[in-house]
């Protein structure tokens, strides 16, 4: 009966989560403050916190800049659409073409965020249910404030290279394609930190297995 009890909060738990994280939880990080809540450990409370404020660190750069992007500084396109990459690099102002970027790279950081988050949920949810660590998906590595935001700061390059250097996007031909390209990569760089960070704890295990053998021996 314990278990059942047991089993019925976990998912209670997973499904308030990933509401708060489904209902736009890349511009409030409610799914932090979730978490930070279901948390019991002071470390794990405050780094819940600081990467909810971090997505609205982020959200914050995008509606400043695109407050101003769109007050009337940019310089019509020759081709008539909104904007383009080849519009944006080669028709307009420096100082245009550098806000435009940053508050992208506003989104880029909480957008990435969202999915990498998204992705991990039913693991934090069993970890946090446990009163366990949180880890880097079901590795044994534990997730840690500088460790998660180089992992969403490489995730925020590799999608600000894309749009701004590799991939040729226009408004008029939508942007669907692009956003399918952008979100591809996020969910390849969390799969790849997924399997690096179970080597690692492999490596980890091993290592002190060899001691241990060596000790006996």
């Amino acid at each position: 009966m314990e278990s059942s009890g047991n089993r019925a909060c976990l998912y209670c738990k997973f499904v308030i989560l990933s509401l708060c994280w489904a209902l736009c939880g890349f511009i409030h990080g409610g799914h932090w403050l979730i978490i930070m809540c279901l948390a019991r450990d002071g470390r794990q409370r405050w780094m819940a916190l600081a990467f909810s404020a971090s997505i609205w660190f982020g959200v914050l750069i995008t509606a400043l800049g695109g407050t101003w992007c769109r007050s009337g500084t940019s310089v019509d396109c020759p081709g008539g659409e909104t904007m383009s990459r080849a519009c944006l690099w080669d028709q307009q102002r420096p100082a245009y073409q550098v806000i435009y970027t940053i508050h992208y790279v506003g989104l880029a950081w909480s957008f990435s965020h969202w999915i990498l988050d998204g992705m991990q949920l039913l693991c934090w949810c069993w970890r946090l249910s446990r009163n366990e660590q949180l880890t880097f998906f079901t590795s044994d590595v534990e997730v840690r404030v500088w460790h998660y935001s180089a992992v969403v700061l490489c995730t925020t390059l590799v999608v600000t290279l894309t749009w701004t250097c590799l991939y040729d996007w226009s408004t008029d031909e939508g942007l669907g394609a692009l956003a399918g390209v952008l979100f591809a990569e996020i969910v390849c760089i969390g799969l790849a930190t997924w399997l690096g960070m179970t080597a690692v704890g492999m490596y980890a295990e091993f290592k002190t297995f060899i001691k241990g053998f060596h000790e006996e021996g």
